[in-house]
């Protein structure tokens, strides 16, 4: 299939419909995760000046999601161990928004089970109201548009929140399945059943990693230092959870 082509079919990697508020149309990106080098800072957002604020709190919003969706409740790797990318993005100042959760999810998971997505999935939802549940995304006609002109006609699986079932209209080899869970997200990529199993345990490396941030959470609750705080990221209580 043209996403086939375009996106490839390699763990770790996860389409993106994106909006771009700027100009009004919606592009069919990738979001490509992998694990940090040794060398490299422990930065997760890889130094991209065009991820968002929202776009990276997505992010790490998905990165537990999955994570919690495991055996052991406790990711392959902590967050930080992990680079987000967006390749072939040229042209593009800003990529955000709340829909990135969803893609971020999947990406990661398919990069800890070593299983690749399958090349005919899209999805577009955000995160609900709650750990399990998905809610809708907008801008769903542009987003569709978008895949239509990339796919042109071939079998394409697109996921959305039921909300947004009645936005999505018709295109030549669309499917369209509805989304309310997490559950219903793993189930459509294939990869539900075998994270179920997964028992991660990170390693020494990463357990290092843990007690710095805990290190740093507790100096700024100490000195009430909440802009600090926040920096330090969610990573430490949600495996203390």
């Amino acid at each position: 299939s043209r996403i086939k082509k375009d996106l490839g079919p390699s763990p770790g990697r996860a389409p993106v419909l994106a909006y771009l508020e700027s100009e009004r149309h919606a592009r069919l990106l990738e979001l490509r995760v992998r694990y940090r080098g040794a060398d490299e800072p422990r930065d997760p957002w890889g130094g991209d000046e065009r991820l968002g604020r929202i776009g990276r709190e997505a992010l790490g919003k998905g990165f537990a999601a999955v994570a919690g969706c495991t055996r052991s409740g406790l990711p392959a790797r902590f967050l930080e161990e992990h680079v987000f990318e967006f390749p072939g993005a040229a042209g593009i100042d800003t990529v955000d928004g709340a829909s990135l959760t969803v893609a971020g999810a999947l990406a990661l998971a398919s990069l800890w089970l070593e299983k690749s997505l399958p090349v005919d999935l899209v999805e577009s939802a955000c995160p609900g109201p709650d750990a399990t549940s998905l809610a809708r995304a907008g801008e769903i006609g542009p987003k569709v548009q978008a895949l239509a002109a990339c796919t042109r006609g071939a079998p394409c699986r697109l996921l959305l929140h039921p909300d947004n079932l009645s936005d999505a209209g018709t295109a030549p080899g669309l499917r369209v399945r509805p989304i309310e869970t997490w559950a219903d997200v793993l189930r459509e990529a294939g990869l539900g059943k075998k994270l179920g199993q997964a028992t991660f345990l990170p390693g020494p490396v990463a357990v290092l990693d843990l007690v710095r941030d805990l290190q740093e959470a507790v100096g700024c609750v100490r000195q009430q230092n909440l802009a600090a705080y926040k920096s330090v990221g969610p990573v430490p209580w949600l495996v203390l959870g």
